[in-house]
């Protein structure tokens, strides 16, 4: 590490890149304990500005996490200060951007009552009615809070439905244990939800950027029953976005794994043959020089089994998206007419890649 940091000689150009893929706080952290006592100006920057991010977005959680109790309101912190904690042991290693909330569906109408009554505002600007004829196609509002102008998503699922194990998270609450963060009593989600949970979000995200291989290599450093782990991946559908997860962190940072795990993470991504472009494409190009972010496809491949695979297909092309929503303002009485015109938006926008994919395999023939 040390002979790295003295190669490097433009650190504002060097934590921009770790930044693109979430993990400025995070270098700036091991540079700052590694390298010695002499550390550029930048480095000092950046971790002011992230521990001080932080302690907001903590206050912040904890204010959110009263102000939903008072009003009898469930909730579960997810990702932010929180899994930083868990996954580090000091927020200061880790970046966040926002507070994450998770509350039941049957809760969100209160939970939206109590923040706005607080003084939170949502981003949409769109009338509750039309919000809450939406709810079904979202899994989570953002609000902005009258301190600061922080961030706040208030989910209601942990993944979108018709996402592979999204259902799975439906029952969290079942599994969720009593913990402490920052001597606040909260409620939290337990390892192995956890490390699935972690797993499936950097699939959502298309394995993207590098931060989701560090989350889940240091979940995979907690106190787990991997028996367990793989029966909640083969219970919910997702043994495939379990196995590629571990493998990932795996092979960019080499998290250990027991043997016998190892060889069943082996065996599954064996058969999946995008998985070592997954790591090429990682290692080499930023998350902002992708073109065109393969979801679909990708999940597809990671959903396990044929009705998964359809249910996937189906949500992805008849649910309207928060895309549709914004290119589109409709009044509440005709909210219906999204649906449709989901699947115009998703004719324009490949209909044209399909016929000219059918017309050079048409062609094809008569050129040979």
């Amino acid at each position: 590490m040390r002979e790295a940091a003295d190669a490097i000689r433009d650190w504002d150009e060097a934590l921009d890149v770790a930044a693109a893929h979430g993990l400025d706080a995070l270098v700036a952290w091991c540079v700052a304990a590694n390298c010695g006592a002499s550390h550029p100006r930048a480095i000092h920057s950046r971790l002011r500005a992230n521990l001080a991010r932080n302690l907001a977005l903590s206050i912040e959680l904890i204010s959110v996490l009263r102000l939903l109790r008072e009003n009898r309101i469930d909730a579960i912190p997810i990702k932010g200060p929180v899994l930083a904690a868990a996954l580090c042991g000091a927020s200061a290693w880790r970046a966040s951007s926002d507070v994450d909330v998770l509350v039941r569906p049957a809760d969100i109408t209160r939970a939206k009552k109590a923040l706005a009554d607080f003084g939170y505002r949502t981003i949409s600007h769109l009338p509750w009615e039309q919000e809450t004829a939406r709810l079904h196609w979202n899994s989570q509002m953002t609000f902005v809070s009258p301190r600061g102008g922080l961030h706040l998503d208030l989910h209601w699922r942990m993944l979108p439905c018709g996402f592979p194990c999204a259902r799975w998270f439906d029952s969290i609450w079942e599994r969720a244990a009593a913990a402490q963060f920052e001597g606040e009593p909260i409620s939290a989600i337990g390892p192995e939800d956890l490390l699935l949970y972690l797993c499936a979000h950097a699939a959502k995200h298309s394995w993207q950027s590098l931060c989701h291989a560090v989350d889940i290599a240091l979940a995979m450093r907690l106190e787990l029953d991997w028996e367990l782990l793989f029966d909640y991946g083969r219970g919910c559908g997702g043994i495939r976005i379990l196995a590629t997860g571990l493998w990932m962190a795996h092979r960019l940072l080499g998290a250990p794994m027991p043997a016998g795990v190892q060889d069943r993470v082996e065996s599954i991504v064996r058969r999946l043959r995008f998985a070592p472009r997954l790591v090429e494409r990682i290692t080499v190009r930023l998350p902002e020089d992708y073109a065109t972010p393969s979801e679909f496809k990708l999940q597809i491949g990671l959903a396990d089994g044929i009705g998964a695979k359809l249910r996937y297909a189906a949500a992805y092309a008849l649910l309207p998206t928060e895309a549709d929503a914004a290119s589109l303002r409709l009044p509440y009485r005709l909210s219906f007419l999204y649906y449709p015109y989901r699947q115009a938006r998703l004719a324009f926008k490949y209909g044209g890649r399909i016929v000219r994919a059918l017309g050079a395999a048409d062609a094809s023939p008569a050129r040979g």
